[in-house]
């Protein structure tokens, strides 16, 4: 592989890195504007990678062409849903966790309570004689 290659390699990574869908959708992305980016540079006899960026863009500005702002806000709103749905699930299991801990610890000063008190009742004496009478 020689440097522009490398270069227009290293140039549909960054592109793909600021795509923003799923995984399949950005392979056929890449995919289409690598064979464009191959066949301007093949066509155009192009050693430069800086006249690649030139003719197609930075590659954010490439991803950007891909989606609208409405589908960036949707992308967004999506997003944070997501993230107040993964907050919502972590502050339940930490409030289960307390909760399991404060009960595990009441039933254990509870049970130190029921055998460590006296009890108290009635109490019969009996006095044993010396000749083991009990009166």
């Amino acid at each position: 592989m020689n440097n522009i290659e490398r270069d227009i390699e290293l140039y549909l990574d960054k592109i793909k890195v600021n795509l923003i869908c799923k995984k399949e959708e950005k392979n056929r992305i890449v995919s289409d504007i690598r064979e464009s980016v191959y066949d301007f540079v093949e066509n155009n006899n192009i050693n430069d990678i800086k006249k690649v960026y030139g003719h197609f863009g930075t590659p954010e500005e490439i991803a950007k062409t891909y989606y609208s702002e409405k589908e960036l806000e949707e992308i967004k709103k999506t997003a944070k849903k997501e993230n107040y749905i993964r907050y919502a699930i972590i502050g339940a299991f930490i409030i289960f966790v307390i909760a399991v801990i404060c009960t595990a610890a009441n039933s254990n000063r509870l049970l130190k309570e029921k055998y460590s008190r006296p009890r108290y009742g009635l109490v019969q004496v009996y006095n044993i004689d010396t000749n083991g009478t009990i009166s």
